[in-house]
């Protein structure tokens, strides 16, 4: 195989020894003429034992490569002999070569020891003796040698003759449509099926088996093999790729041995779907071998960067593929070219670049099937179509997005990575017959240089875009988690997906008949809004689909009205993509994505993927909305069931209440308040109590201390008797228990206008009096908790207000309100209401509830119940307001 150029020319000074028939050796001077080599390998070794075996090692590789088999026991003889020479005489390094020229095989060693003796061969070597046998040998079995000389090396060679006609002329250009070569077979082409039977084969194929295509297709790949190498072929079929010679049965009862490849393709699901085999006759077996190091590196210097391959790691997928199809057009003289490449997800080809064609990019092929690109894709072979317009091979229609453009002729290649298919680059024009098969192999030569750069730049790319996505899913779950409003989850879901994964994006939710509404929608052109929703009333709600599966939405329109036509007409055309919101089990709604036309369908198949993994999260964020602001108001409405539904209209009393939940919305607190009348006398009970806990378990508890406050005050138990039997109810509730802290009393209005109050703390902050003269003060004794002891002692106390005067009751929400280590305490409240005489009942709820708040910004971590009763000034009775909950 012809993989270099010719050298330089240059002359050198030999001393030739020339094998004559009688093996009579002349000595003579010769100046001879540099021959123009095929092909060439080099090897430099140190003076080493291990250096022979290398040497040989060389050589027999070259030769194999070019198919010169029958000089391969002498050349590896002579060989050995010149190389021990060299290590044992001379010392130094050495280099060993072999040359493939016109007529012969050369094999060199140069040392540098110049030493410029030329021993003449012996007739025959003394069987006692080692030494001389190397030069006799080479005398003896070379058909010529020699010494050359410079000033600082010394190169030893012989030449073995090619064996006339032993190789017929190899045939290295790409095959054209329609065209056989009659002298001998080339590469042949054979697909198999998944089972081994033979479904495809070329005429080249054929003659190489000499059979006719429909001898062999339907048959067993097996069966056309000759059974006496039959582990041969069962290796080849177990692995994905293989490379090795076997014989098979010719047609007129011969044995041929040929050179194979095998790759195995991989179905779209990812399962072995087919075995194309490769096959030429075993004489021509370099055409089918991997290239060496030298003849890649040749490959490279004619590729689209041989100038700069190094610049290869350092470009982004898009310019490699800009730059090849830019060199393929202009190597080939070609009018335009492009570049397909396999997507990730669904194997099918997408364009990536182009350059010098007009495409409708719609109309690229999306799949590797029939016509040029699924040739070449079915082959991995140069493919030359020479005219587009006329019917070769049946495929006259099978490149319509070509033909739109107005191509005539094109030459395809594949881009091969590691044996699998990840695109192909062709070049066309609009001439007829514009190319032939070296320019196939021109161009697949260039794009070999480039594949595994393609390849890797289009790995890089795919994990980029993987990141992304996984960027964009965690970005979407952490906004979506980040909400528990319905309002707010829906419109996030909507701007999400809109325009990430399409136009226009709609959610319907399903409510308890089952019935679809729109929740939602959005586009990304706002302006576009109106005709949004205006399409969207036209058609009927879709319905969940059954499974999480994304399918196609085109529902059909209704009559247009005047003028409505123009405005959603392109909406309707494009339709869209629904899939069900699934959460839990329960089918919520449906989410609709817009296509931006209708030819959008199959340009987003990645982003219906993503809409695939973004549902669930949608579902999943909607429900737990949903269920959250279920909770919230179960929650608000039990909290609101354990306070006083109104407080109540006391004459000559101001009442000031205020109440502050520290719970989220959704988590019942454990203080509570009251104030209630206890006859018809103007006798009035009120009490401010914090139940231990929060949750429903607190929640029963604060049900039952106050409405065992109201009815056994309203009884006529005294403040003692009081307490002792809610101690006891408590206790009472078992493993449910809570206890409590109360400060519970009872008050009426003197006939100055003041109030007389008796009241008892049982374990509970002590209340404030704010004097009419400004001063704050704690009066009261705090007694034991109620719920942990069997019999609870309590003190009750006395206290009278003067008009103007108040009592302030609260919990331990205000007290305990923390800044680092720091407490309000007894004293921060003192000091707050401290000069606050002047201010109506609720007026001084509020301004402690201020102190509490400005105390630090933090979020409560306790439930806050004020609770104010204030002798009016005037003796005419305030309403009170009701407390912000």
């Amino acid at each position: 195989m012809h993989l270099t150029g010719p050298a330089a020319p240059k002359r050198r000074k030999s001393v030739t020894m020339c094998a004559l028939p009688s093996r009579t050796q002349t000595r003579e001077i010769v100046t001879s003429s540099p021959v123009r080599a095929s092909a060439r390998s080099a090897l430099t070794l140190p003076p080493a034992d291990t250096s022979v075996a290398r040497a040989r090692n060389l050589v027999e590789a070259a030769l194999a490569e070019w198919a010169a088999d029958d000089l391969t026991d002498d050349a590896l003889l002579l060989v050995s002999e010149l190389a021990t020479n060299a290590v044992v005489h001379a010392g130094t390094d050495l280099e060993v070569s072999v040359e493939l020229l016109g007529d012969a095989i050369e094999v060199a060693v140069t040392d540098r020891h110049p030493a410029r003796t030329l021993p003449a061969p012996a007739d025959a070597v003394d069987e006692d003796f080692e030494n001389g046998r190397g030069l006799f040998l080479t005398s003896a079995l070379a058909g010529a040698w020699g010494v050359d000389y410079t000033s600082s090396t010394k190169r030893v060679w012989f030449r073995l003759a090619l064996t006339v006609g032993a190789l017929p002329a190899p045939r290295t250009r790409a095959p054209v449509d329609g065209e056989a070569d009659p002298s001998f077979p080339g590469v042949g082409t054979v697909r198999l099926d998944a089972d081994g039977v033979v479904v495809a084969a070329d005429a080249n194929a054929a003659a190489l088996l000499v059979r006719d295509v429909t001898d062999i297709v339907g048959r067993s790949w097996l069966s056309l093999c000759d059974p006496a190498d039959a582990g041969t072929l069962v290796t080849a079929s177990a692995a994905a790729r293989w490379q090795g010679s076997y014989p098979v049965l010719r047609g007129d009862g011969g044995v041929r041995r040929v050179q194979a490849r095998h790759v195995r393709l991989a179905g779209s699901d990812g399962a072995d779907a087919a075995t194309v085999c490769v096959i030429v006759d075993h004489r021509l077996r370099s055409l089918l071998a991997d290239l060496p190091a030298a003849a890649t590196a040749a490959a490279a210097a004619v590729g689209p960067f041989a100038g700069a391959p190094e610049a290869l790691v350092r470009l982004e997928l898009a310019t490699v593929l800009d730059r090849t199809v830019a060199w393929a057009r202009d190597a080939l003289g070609g009018e335009g070219a492009y570049a397909l490449l396999v997507t990730d997800d669904d194997g099918q080809l997408e364009l990536r670049s182009v350059a010098g064609l007009r495409l409708d990019t719609d109309r690229v092929p999306r799949r590797a099937g029939e016509g040029l690109t699924g040739r070449v894709s079915r082959d991995l072979l140069p493919v030359v179509h020479l005219d587009l317009a006329a019917t070769v091979s049946g495929m006259s229609s099978a490149e319509p997005w070509l033909q739109a453009a107005g191509v005539r002729s094109v030459v395809s290649v594949p881009v091969l990575a590691e044996g699998r298919l990840i695109g192909t680059v062709g070049v066309t024009s609009s001439q007829p017959s514009a190319f032939t098969a070296d320019d196939g192999a021109t161009l697949q030569r260039g794009v070999d240089s480039v594949a595994l750069a393609v390849q890797s730049a289009r790995v890089a790319e795919i994990e980029r875009r993987r990141h992304g996505w996984l960027g964009y899913l965690a970005e979407a779950g952490e906004l979506l988690a980040g909400t528990l409003e319905p309002e707010m989850t829906l419109a996030l879901v909507a701007q999400l997906v809109a325009p990430r994964l399409g136009p226009w994006c709609a959610v319907y939710l399903v409510d308890e008949s089952g019935r679809s509404e729109r929740a939602t929608v959005w586009h990304s052109d706002e302006e576009r809004m109106e005709d949004l929703r205006a399409y969207l009333d036209s058609v009927p709600a879709p319905d969940p689909p059954p499974t999480r599966s994304v399918t196609r939405w085109l529902p059909p329109v209704a009559e247009p009205t005047a003028g409505s036509h123009s405005a959603t007409g392109d909406l309707a055309e494009a339709g869209g993509h629904v899939v069900a919101l699934i959460a839990r089990g329960r089918a919520l709604g449906a989410l609709v994505v817009g296509h931006a036309g209708p030819r959008d369908v199959d340009g987003r198949r990645q982003q219906l993927h993503l809409l695939t993994d973004l549902a669930p999260r949608a579902a999943l964020a909607l429900d737990n909305a949903r269920l959250y602001a279920e909770r919230t108001a179960t929650s608000r409405s039990l909290q609101r069931s354990l306070l006083p539904p109104e407080l109540p209209h006391l004459p000559g009393v101001e009442v000031g209440v205020v109440y502050e939940a520290s719970g989220h919305g959704n988590e019942v607190g454990g203080d509570f308040y009251d104030v209630f009348p206890l006859d018809g006398t103007g006798r009035f009970a009120f009490a401010v109590g914090d139940v231990c806990g929060k949750g429903p378990e607190a929640a029963a508890v604060t049900g039952l201390a106050r409405h065992a406050l109201r009815l056994l005050g309203r009884r006529g138990d005294d403040i003692p008797a009081v307490l002792a039997h809610l101690n006891t109810a408590v206790l009472a509730e078992g493993s449910r228990a809570r206890f409590v802290t109360l400060v519970y009393g009872e008050g009426r209005v003197a006939a100055d206008g003041g109030l007389e109050l008796r009241f008892a703390s049982a374990g509970h902050p002590a209340p404030v009096v704010v004097r009419s003269g400004g001063a704050a003060e704690q009066v009261g004794t705090a007694g034991d908790l109620l719920g942990v002891f069997a019999t609870a002692e309590t003190r009750v106390e006395s206290l009278r207000l003067a008009p103007g005067e108040s009592l302030v009751c609260f919990t331990d929400g205000v007290t305990e309100r923390r800044e680092g280590r720091a407490m309000l305490g007894e004293e921060g409240v003192v000091s707050a209401l401290t000069g606050a005489a002047s201010l109506p009942a609720g007026h001084l709820a509020r301004r402690l509830e201020a102190a509490v708040s400005a105390f630090t910004p933090a979020p409560a971590r306790d439930d806050v119940a004020i609770l104010v009763l204030r002798a009016n000034p005037v003796g005419e009775p305030v309403r009170p307001r009701r407390p912000a909950e």
